[in-house]
């Protein structure tokens, strides 16, 4: 009876995402399997990073956001109601 392999939640920085766009840019030939291998993740996370690689590219790998694993995004409304109150 072949063992089962659990599959771990996986994510990766902006950082990373953008390293990927850029092999993937250079190295058209480059399979998104051979990536997703590369850093542990699934065929389809490579994907959907490659559909967004725009985004990705343009992160600055200085800036504080580049070693995010995920985005904070603020509720308008509760921007909204902080500015007006102030």
């Amino acid at each position: 009876m072949p063992k089962e392999t659990l599959r771990k939640r996986r994510s990766l920085t902006a950082a990373q995402k953008k390293e990927i766009c850029l092999k993937k840019i250079s190295t058209p030939s480059l399979k998104q399997k051979d990536l997703a291998k590369e850093y542990n993740v699934s065929e389809g996370m490579v994907s959907d990073i490659l559909k967004e690689k725009d985004r990705w590219v343009a992160i600055d790998n200085d800036s504080y956001q580049a070693n995010l694993k995920r985005e904070k995004k603020f509720s308008f409304l509760s921007l909204k109601k902080h500015l007006l109150s102030g």
